[in-house]
């Protein structure tokens, strides 16, 4: 996407953000079988308790899958599954997010 909205093949911003990519960036090669496993997984456990986006889903599987101890949203329902699961959340959730976790929390 980056390549079609500048004007220039190879402009100055395109080269540093590749030059990070030898350390200043961290790619995490992802394990695409575990994301899909453990993104069903979250599924399976929340889906029937509250309604839940399949991209969240991958974005909190993947963060889960990398070692995350915290996330960091907006969405007050990525976040409330995020805390259901043990994860802390940046910013704290609000009303509605606590409201979320506690239909999540409900048997």
């Amino acid at each position: 996407m980056f390549f079609l909205v500048m004007p220039k093949a190879e402009p100055k911003e395109w080269k540093r953000l590749v030059a990070d990519f030898s350390g200043l960036l961290y790619l995490d090669p992802m394990n695409w079988d575990a994301l899909r496993r453990d993104a069903f997984g979250l599924f399976s456990k929340y889906c029937r308790k509250s309604k839940l986006g399949t991209l969240d889903m991958a974005i909190l599987a993947s963060a889960m899958l990398s070692g995350a101890t915290r996330l960091l949203s907006f969405d007050e329902t990525i976040k409330a599954v995020a805390v259901a699961e043990g994860l802390d959340v940046f910013p704290p959730l609000r009303a509605e997010g606590k409201q979320v976790l506690s239909q999540l929390r409900d048997k």
